[in-house]
């Protein structure tokens, strides 16, 4: 990964969330939220013998469909890119790298707690992904990603919240190419986001 590709992606993205807040209007102020993650993920906590650890760099877009008293349902667009090592047989060492591009489309229900500037939300997402390098459990090309997290968010200001998130996260390519054995990490992140 160079610092050109990390460049091109956080424009891309900034570009195309500009747009989507160009076409909102005034009455739907705070229905849409933008922000950017960044997320570290490894075999913590799963019983597997093989190493893939990957760092993304995900921005979410969240348009809220439903509010209820402290309740939101939001519909939510995932692009992200990361960069991966791994091994190529079941021992350590870590010795291969590679890198990640996809967008998940998914859905997130959120609570806020009332009396505090905290919430705390769930999720699934799925989409499209493509792998940079063969591994001995996954060939390279195009796969899919499904996740699902936990995490809690906090609201320093009017317009800007702090995210924390847990997420398991599976990818394999439904067998349309062998090996497809799949890959599950567990993951840790920490997001800015802001409310438009």
């Amino acid at each position: 990964m160079t610092y050109r590709s990390i460049l091109f992606f956080i424009a891309f993205n900034c570009l195309i969330f500009s747009t989507l807040r160009a076409q909102t209007f005034e009455k739907d102020h705070q229905r849409h939220t933008m922000g950017l993650l960044v997320l570290q993920g490894g075999q913590s906590l799963l019983d597997v013998e093989y190493r893939y650890l990957v760092t993304l760099l995900q921005a979410e877009y969240q348009f809220s469909v439903l509010r209820k008293g402290p309740w939101r349902f939001h519909l939510m667009a995932q692009p992200h890119y990361g960069i991966s090592r791994f091994n190529f047989d079941n021992v350590d060492p870590v010795n291969a790298s590679g890198y990640e591009l996809g967008m998940n489309l998914g859905i997130q229900l959120e609570r806020e707690i009332r009396g505090t500037n905290a919430g705390i939300y769930m999720g699934a997402g799925t989409g499209p992904h493509y792998l940079s390098e063969d591994t001995h459990r996954q060939s390279e090309g195009l796969i899919f990603s499904s996740n699902l997290f936990l995490g809690i968010t906090y609201r320093f200001s009017a317009m800007y919240e702090l995210d924390l998130r847990t997420a398991f996260r599976h990818i394999s390519n439904a067998g349309l190419q062998l090996p497809n054995g799949g890959i599950n990490n567990s993951m840790v992140g920490i997001g800015l986001f802001r409310r438009l």
